[in-house]
């Protein structure tokens, strides 16, 4: 899949990480703030090994997501898709945002679509107990 700097991301590059993967619309009103606690948990945790990574769905594509991770200073890989993701890892497409944690094995641990109500210490549990297996 190509990130929104054309750079080609892969999910199995990421395998022996776990990986926080976030499905968000420019649109979605949780969103920045999402994105925010993800940018923390990103800085505090790749170290540790957690990889974050955005998925956008635009219908504007890149050019109308780019911005927005800009604005957010979104650092790490992020995404539009070809094709619909969220029916691919069988997440109900009229939820955004919603998110996966994924072991490091490449297995979903986690599926969340009510995101709006997990906080970062839910998410940072779940994560801090898949990086010390």
């Amino acid at each position: 899949m190509k990130g929104i700097h054309s750079k080609t991301v892969k999910l199995s590059d990421y395998r022996g990480k776990v990986v926080l993967l976030y499905f968000w619309k420019t649109t979605a009103p949780y969103a920045p703030t999402q994105l925010k606690m993800m940018i923390e948990l990103q800085k505090q945790y790749v170290k540790n090994g957690l990889q974050c990574i955005a998925v956008a769905f635009d219908s504007g594509g890149a050019r109308a997501v780019k911005p927005v991770s800009e604005e957010l200073g979104i650092f790490f890989p992020s995404l539009v898709p070809k094709h619909d993701l969220m029916k691919t890892y069988q997440l109900p497409d009229y939820y955004f945002p919603a998110g996966l944690i994924i072991d490091k094995k490449g297995g979903i641990f986690s599926q969340f679509t009510d995101i709006e109500t997990k906080t970062k210490s839910w998410i940072e549990r779940w994560v801090m107990i898949l990086l010390n297996e």
